[in-house]
């Protein structure tokens, strides 16, 4: 057997695993790309709910204050709600 069928016979091979090990790290990292684009696009759906539910939370609560400051009518049942401390912030 010459040197060159030699190294053919063991490249070949190797050649052969090398390739796919790298294919599968291929695969694998578009599958990550894929995975941590759409966490990115949940994150932002999450940070946008949260901004409004917050905003309209401040809003409600400093429109109830604003009424309860001013003896408007409110039902006792949405006074209960609210303890003391925020009727007298305005």
């Amino acid at each position: 057997m010459s040197l060159g069928s030699a190294l053919s016979v063991v490249g070949l091979p190797a050649t052969v695993l090398l390739g796919s090990v790298g294919g599968c790290f291929a695969l694998v990292s578009s599958g990550l790309i894929i995975a941590s684009r759409k966490l990115e696009a949940k994150i932002k759906k999450h940070q946008e709910i949260t901004t409004l539910a917050v905003a309209n939370h401040d809003t409600i609560s400093r429109l109830l204050s604003k009424a309860l400051n001013n003896n408007a009518w409110l039902p006792t049942s949405l006074i209960s709600f609210f303890p003391s401390s925020s009727r007298t912030t305005s």
